[in-house]
């Protein structure tokens, strides 16, 4: 039986700082327990499987396959034994289940989007969000026709967003996770929702609310220093862009932190909805959503800086997409 071992960054326990773990060493525990006080006991403690890991420790850490010598009690998920021997060093990955490389391949991937560039063909764009919809006849979503709307102001475009609904949302994919026969997914799945959250409201803020910033800086006609704290424009513009980058961003982050779900739980769920709509993104422009019958895909490219756009960086499209295939596929 393959057993294992999940440390700290550090390479010492989750539970006891004090010990500290090496390789092909043999562990033996400092106090043990009898075996009448059951698996939580005092010893050293094993997994019988990965992506049992995030019961009892953090991301990050090390996952290590091991040996165990002289067990003395067990649950389902863990063995209690006197000593262990680290074998090697296994991939982490492996703690999120069977699709934990396409997980952190979608956690790279979206770490490279220039957000709401707008710089590809909004054709392609459209062409995403009617894949998006048509994977959702699964749940029974009828397609509507997909139309893009364009802004030259924050405001105008959160006033769409209030309005908009999610397809998904509407149909119940959306906690389409949640009613899998995985027996892990209840613990995985938030831990991967919420790193794919945060990082998609970071990089968003990165790309766009940086290349929003620095068009409003370069609209500044004021006195030096810039900005004059005490300029009612600027003052006015500024708050313009904190409201609407943040609106963005959650959106992003949603989007982002589904995506992750239904990714970790792929291998008990139809084809994943939500890669479409990723798609969508990573060409430069917002999903938004239902309004009015129409599915709206949001164009920002002027709001973030049109032709001006800071986009050094950045993959190329031809990588983006290649890389897409690495998770979404």
């Amino acid at each position: 039986m393959t057993l294992y071992k999940w440390l700290t960054s550090d390479l010492t326990s989750h539970r006891d700082k004090r010990f500290k773990w090496s390789l092909e060493k043999l562990h033996e525990a400092f106090e043990i327990d009898p075996s009448s006080v059951g698996p939580q006991g005092k010893g050293l403690h094993v997994m019988k499987r990965p992506v049992d890991a995030l019961r009892f420790g953090h991301w990050p850490g090390h996952l290590f396959e091991v040996e165990a010598y002289d067990p003395i009690a067990e649950d389902d998920f863990k063995i209690r034994c006197s000593s262990v021997r680290l074998l090697k060093e296994l991939n982490s990955t492996a703690i999120f289940g069977p699709q934990g490389d396409r997980f952190f391949n979608f956690l790279s991937w979206i770490k490279n989007i220039p957000w709401l560039q707008g710089a590809q063909p909004i054709e392609d764009a459209i062409e995403a969000a009617n894949e998006y919809q048509s994977t959702l006849s699964n749940w029974g979503w009828i397609p509507i026709p997909v139309e893009a709307i364009s802004f030259d102001d924050w405001n105008q475009g959160s006033n769409y967003f209030i309005n908009a609904a999610s397809p998904a949302a509407l149909t119940g994919v959306w906690t389409a996770w949640a009613k899998t026969n995985v027996d892990w997914h209840d613990w995985v799945s938030p831990w991967a929702a919420s790193m794919a959250s945060s990082i998609g409201w970071s990089s968003l803020e990165a790309s766009a609310g940086a290349t929003a910033w620095a068009v409003a800086k370069e609209a500044w006609t004021g006195q030096s220093p810039w900005p004059a704290p005490n300029d009612d424009y600027w003052k006015q513009t500024a708050n313009k862009l904190r409201v609407a980058t943040r609106i963005v961003a959650a959106a992003v982050a949603n989007d982002s932190a589904r995506t992750a779900e239904y990714i970790v739980c792929a291998d008990s769920l139809p084809k994943n909805p939500f890669a479409p709509l990723m798609r969508v993104w990573m060409l430069g422009y917002w999903p938004m959503g239902v309004v009015d019958g129409k599915f709206l895909i949001a164009d920002l490219s002027n709001v973030v800086g049109g032709d001006n756009a800071i986009v050094k960086g950045f993959p190329s499209i031809e990588e983006m997409l290649s890389r897409y295939e690495s998770w979404a596929s």
